[in-house]
């Protein structure tokens, strides 16, 4: 097992190429957030729970509500996609850096609100969030990769 460590000791995380990574790329660089943005890498850490525990189609339901909230989330100027079958992105712009923590404590108490049937009972939904901003003539691919990377680390606590 080897890798790449960053300065924290945490291993380097490579974004391995999708389709529908790409398709996410494509869509931040062709959008025009203004001078700034936040960027906001989303884990659902309980989907295999979800998955395990719940009746069948419950997990694709909740991606589905993720999904819809990223939507409402970003407004109509912003950007969501879903890179893998449990990582979201969304980014949407923002008039100063104060603002995206912000916006990040907003947007993770409305998918703390989510909720599931499970053989239990209802449960809520747990995510880790990772927050990168995006400044004018930017890299985008950086952004992500830092939003991933700061997600990772919330995952670790």
């Amino acid at each position: 097992m080897g890798g790449d460590i960053d300065s924290m000791g945490a291993p380097q995380i490579k974004i391995l190429p999708s389709s529908r990574y790409a398709q996410v790329v494509q869509q931040l660089r062709a959008w025009s957030p203004g001078i700034q943005a936040v960027l906001i890498y989303i884990d659902l850490r309980n989907l295999r729970d979800i998955n395990r525990l719940a009746s069948p189609g419950e997990g694709d339901r909740v991606i589905h509500l993720v999904e819809q909230l990223l939507q409402r989330w970003i407004g109509r100027e912003g950007v969501s996609g879903k890179l893998w079958s449990n990582e979201f992105v969304a980014a949407k712009a923002i008039d100063h850096t104060q603002a995206a923590s912000d916006e990040a404590t907003q947007l993770r108490d409305l998918l703390n609100e989510l909720s599931y049937d499970s053989a239990v009972g209802p449960a809520r939904i747990s995510v880790s969030l990772g927050l990168s901003i995006f400044r004018q003539d930017g890299d985008w691919e950086r952004v992500l990769s830092e939003a991933q990377q700061a997600c990772y680390q919330a995952k670790r606590r």
